[in-house]
């Protein structure tokens, strides 16, 4: 989630993280949105008024999440990342390793670790930089090592890590494309969510699906059986 730095509060959002406490005060004044991820809050993602995007912080060891530069090294000071010039970032997400986002056009983009096909380019290989992986999408999710997209039309693709079923498609096999999750073809689905290995999506109307992981019984179907299709909670 990206968090919104509202300026004319006097107590700063920014303050909460030690990360931006070594930016100068001129930059930080012009950050509109920033996004702090990673295990440690090492990683730092932000969105200025004039919609640039930057990056910095940790980089260049395991298991730091890749900034979007196309090196594996720490970024000690804010860097544009290139492949967003002159486009405007409506969501962001990320997993256990990798990063995704959706431009205001609609379009992917995946950078980072690929192990299990997370990043949707029909590849097992990492990527430092953001990549195109599809089109007219309207918000992701992340598990750890799956990823979901929203059409705009309401229809669920998803793609990665599939040990649980989290993928939905009725089978274990790690997809490295985005697949569409047919058993929803019937419904407009307006939220999707995803847990570590576990995923949701929400109807229009506010019927709730559930798929994937489900040793703690996090699905809320009255069982602790892991479900390769969605299942209606």
């Amino acid at each position: 989630m990206i968090i919104v730095n509202d300026p004319h509060q006097s107590s700063s959002l920014l303050l909460n993280w030690p990360i931006l406490h070594r930016l100068k005060h001129s930059f930080l004044q012009q950050i509109q949105s920033f996004l702090v991820y990673g295990d440690r809050g090492t990683e730092v993602l932000i969105i200025t008024a004039n919609e640039t995007i930057y990056t910095f912080g940790e980089n260049n060891r395991w298991p730091s999440l890749p900034l979007g530069h196309r090196e594996r090294i720490d970024g000690e000071k804010p860097e544009e990342i290139v492949e967003f010039q002159n486009q405007k970032i409506i969501d962001i997400v990320y997993g256990q390793r990798h990063v995704m986002a959706v431009t205001e056009l609609g379009e992917c983009y995946s950078w980072g670790d690929n192990r299990f096909g997370q990043l949707g380019n029909n590849t097992f290989f990492e990527s430092l930089k953001p990549i195109l992986v599809g089109n007219h999408i309207q918000s992701l999710a992340c598990g750890s090592y799956h990823t979901l997209a929203l059409t705009n039309t309401g229809q669920v693709f998803a793609w990665g890590r599939n040990n649980y079923g989290q993928i939905g498609i009725g089978s274990n096999n790690d997809q490295l494309i985005p697949v569409k999750i047919s058993s929803l073809d019937s419904e407009n689905i307006h939220m999707i969510k995803c847990g570590s290995s576990h995923s949701f999506a929400v109807t229009d109307h506010g019927k709730l699906y559930g798929w994937g992981g489900n040793s703690f019984g996090q699905l809320g179907i009255g069982n602790c059986t892991h479900q390769k299709r969605t299942n209606d909670g």
